[in-house]
């Protein structure tokens, strides 16, 4: 079995977005912003495989708080108009290409041209195989003489059920 290809940052990948977790078309985008201080500023920036949900949510987050909390520096004077800039185009291209996978996945494959029809169909392939979880094992069982066996708290010794004191080291069975 061939191993699937690796995405592109251009590509629309499904899989669990990165933000909310939900298992979804997903794009790789990249929003910064700006909080500007008088002498000192600072920079946050979020990277990540998101929904077209989440990437609403990020934009408008970033994009508002970076008008707000932006220009209040020399240097994030010319920053923050960069980072709106750089935001938009992320957003604007992310939203084409979720908008163009989610109309792919909906036409019928009989309308797609061939090669667009095979990629649909390795697609949902993708999606139909599960999704591996980590599921934890539970302890073996004991055998039955272990299990209803008694040991001796103090030096470990299995004592025989109905007995009092341990033949080991005398100590009281519990």
């Amino acid at each position: 079995m061939a191993t699937p290809p690796v995405p592109r940052p251009a590509d629309v990948v499904l899989q669990h977005c990165q933000s909310c977790g939900m298992m979804r078309a997903t794009k790789l985008v990249t929003f910064r912003r700006n909080v500007g201080m008088l002498f000192l500023r600072r920079t946050y920036k979020i990277n990540g495989y998101l929904c077209k949900g989440c990437v609403n949510k990020y934009f408008w987050s970033f994009q508002g708080k970076n008008l707000v909390l932006g220009p209040w520096g020399t240097i994030s004077l010319f920053v923050m108009p960069t980072y709106l800039i750089m935001n938009s185009v992320a957003y604007g291209g992310a939203l084409i290409k979720l908008r163009e996978s989610v109309a792919r996945m909906a036409m019928p494959p009989a309308a797609m041209p061939a090669p667009q029809a095979q990629a649909a169909f390795a697609e949902a392939q993708q999606l139909a195989q599960p999704v591996a979880r980590a599921v934890p094992k539970a302890p073996p069982a004991l055998p039955p003489q272990l299990a209803k066996a008694i040991f001796c708290t103090k030096c470990g010794a299995k004592v025989e059920a109905g007995t009092r004191f341990c033949v080991q080291c005398g100590a009281a069975a519990v």
